[in-house]
């Protein structure tokens, strides 16, 4: 039986022999026989392999099930790994999230201060935001993606920063934090901004006629002709 099964371990193997004893009957069952019968009742023998059968294909559906999620966990990590923004794994254990993970693009964003924090609570982490934990619960209980702008002080490097995150829901009880750093594009917006406000003011006052006039002391301001 052994030999059978090392040979050719896909196909279930059934005994069928005249006389067995009990101890060799367990014996077969564990060398990896899917059963025995006796030529005494030949009945058995072939509801016996179509339960055999029926095992053997389950149990090959399995495997492949379990390759399967195998190999999809090998892309996911790959494709977290990759990702080009800081992003962190929170798990839900009892009733506290708990980073369980944080691909490159984080590590390096927070020069490895994120080490540290492996295993923390949500809770612990934003204890003086609960703006935070509430997107972390909604996030979770409507399983749906949420986006936020925010200011955020990093406890890694201390630094104050404006992020755009979105916290995506990974069933059955993850919620992944994509974490984009758009402070310097908020500087240049709010300069362009400041810039098309100066020249709609500069635009708007040239409208009504209005002008510098230098004197020999000081300048004189001309609106509608009167000086």
């Amino acid at each position: 039986v052994q030999i059978a099964v090392e040979l050719v371990p896909e196909p279930p193997v059934v005994v069928f022999t005249g006389t067995v004893g009990e101890e060799t009957a367990i014996a077969c069952l564990k060398a990896g026989a899917a059963d025995y019968v006796l030529k005494q009742n030949p009945v058995r023998l072939v509801s016996s392999l179509l339960k055999a059968v029926d095992v053997a294909t389950a149990r090959k559906e399995q495997k492949s099930a379990e390759r399967e999620v195998q190999e999809s966990g090998k892309r996911f990590k790959a494709q977290f790994e990759g990702f080009p923004l800081p992003t962190y794994t929170w798990q839900l254990r009892g009733n506290q999230f708990v980073l369980v993970g944080y691909n490159t693009a984080a590590d390096r964003a927070t020069n490895q201060g994120i080490r540290e924090f492996m295993g923390i609570t949500a809770a612990e982490m934003y204890a003086d935001r609960p703006d935070i934990l509430k997107d972390f619960e909604q996030c979770l209980s409507k399983k749906e993606t949420i986006r936020r702008e925010m200011s955020y002080r990093f406890r890694s490097t201390g630094e104050d920063r404006e992020l755009d995150v979105d916290y995506v829901f990974v069933p059955p009880d993850l919620v992944i934090v994509h974490v984009e750093d758009i402070t310097e594009r908020n500087k240049k917006n709010f300069i362009t901004e400041g810039d098309n406000y100066l020249g709609s003011y500069l635009c708007e006052f040239n409208a009504g006629t209005a002008a510098l006039a230098p004197t020999k002391k000081r300048f004189h301001i001309l609106k509608n002709g009167v000086q």
